[in-house]
């Protein structure tokens, strides 16, 4: 119980002085109560994802927690993400005259993907759509449509860990995956194993991995270390330590971890993968490569 509270403070700790990629999200009242109750349950189970989300990394550096542990932990995790995206279909399903429903399919986007985005913005009444909220929606969908397959993924310069500018162009005639992690996200780190497995068997084959890490809030030490760790033996950029890092994740529409992003020979973008479930991944890179 001591170990639990130790790590519950610790997450809370950080949730409260840290902020997403696209910084601290506005205050939002709502005048109508029933709104306001509705607004208040979405952030709640969002409040309470995170929290369990940076436990999750503290513990995942806890040389004095077990693996036993920490896969406990990332189960009853992720069983808290199945219930959460059911409560936030729920929500917006049943209050499509809503503003709350806006913020909501906004947040999830990323997680949702374009089609099922879409699809949800289109029960929305024509007044939550006309709203400010709605037209963030709006402005992010179209961000998703930019991002979809066949178009020209944008191009970067930045300096690697070996002090070597890389940029997208230099992969141009490869496949390319571009892995957008960080050393303090435990899914990540627990998807390491399969990742490199996949980098082993393809690398022959015109494939090539760019590791490209959000590490605000941690050392330059911790992700060399977690590089080291997870046998990452494919190119490594720190977002966090070049000037254009957040330029990059605001271009690819990057706003949770872990997001992989294949891209074709040719520069344009064949998929968006977010999360930790690679079996769509997976069978892609069959289709392309092979067995």
């Amino acid at each position: 119980m001591a170990m639990k509270f130790k790590y519950l403070i610790v997450a809370i700790t950080v949730l409260l002085v840290t902020t997403s990629v696209n910084g601290a999200q506005p205050q939002i009242t709502f005048t109508d109560e029933a709104e306001q109750s509705l607004h208040q349950t979405f952030l709640n189970a969002q409040r309470n994802e995170m929290i369990m989300l940076l436990g999750l990394s503290f513990m995942n550096r806890d040389t004095n927690v077990s693996q036993e542990r920490v896969d406990s932990a990332v189960e009853l995790f992720h069983a808290t993400q199945k219930r959460n995206q059911m409560l936030f279909d729920s929500l917006v399903s049943n209050n499509p005259g809503r503003v709350v429903s806006a913020i909501i399919i906004n947040s999830q986007s990323r997680t949702w993907g374009l089609e099922k985005t879409e699809a949800k913005f289109a029960i929305l009444t024509p007044e939550v759509k006309k709203s400010e909220q709605g037209e963030e929606l709006q402005n992010t969908i179209s961000l998703m449509r930019s991002l979809q397959f066949g178009v020209s993924a944008p191009d970067f310069a930045l300096t690697a860990r070996d002090g070597e500018i890389v940029r997208l162009s230099d992969y141009e005639g490869k496949y390319l995956l571009l892995y957008f992690w960080g050393s303090w996200c435990a899914p990540c780190r627990r998807g390491h194993p399969h990742l490199v497995n996949l980098y082993n068997r393809y690398k022959d084959k015109n494939f090539a991995i760019l590791g490209l890490a959000h590490e605000r809030g941690t050392s330059e030490e911790a992700w060399l270390r977690a590089i080291e760790d997870g046998g990452l033996k494919w190119t490594q950029v720190n977002l966090t330590a070049n000037e254009t890092g957040q330029d990059v994740l605001r271009a690819y529409d990057v706003t949770a971890f872990p997001t992989k992003i294949l891209i074709a020979p040719n520069g344009t973008i064949i998929a968006t993968y977010i999360g930790t479930n690679t079996a769509e991944m997976d069978e892609k890179l069959k289709t392309i490569f092979g067995k």
